[in-house]
């Protein structure tokens, strides 16, 4: 981590944030691709006599995360956290 925050500007960092504003990713982003796959295969799947409504992805969400998108923090207080945490894991 400390080797990032000597590798990476303020400048980059709020690029990376952008991006992830346009492209979301991470483990939020693959539970909501995993749940579209899901939805789909029960969908093709079911009976229209038993449940005549399809299911979407916020029904195959994990119940243990977050089911919608997570605030988004500025890129100030994402390179906080970052040296926060780099602080935190030194090496001496």
């Amino acid at each position: 981590m400390a080797e990032l925050l000597t590798r990476i500007s303020a400048r980059e960092l709020r690029e990376w944030q952008a991006y992830w504003q346009i492209e979301p990713f991470g483990t939020w982003r693959d539970d909501l691709h995993a749940a579209r796959i899901e939805a789909a295969i029960y969908n093709v799947n079911r009976d229209p006599e038993k449940q005549p409504d399809p299911f979407g992805p916020p029904e195959f969400m994990l119940k243990t995360r977050r089911r919608t998108q997570p605030a988004r923090k500025s890129a100030e207080d994402i390179y906080d956290a970052f040296r926060a945490w780099a602080a935190a894991h030194k090496q001496s």
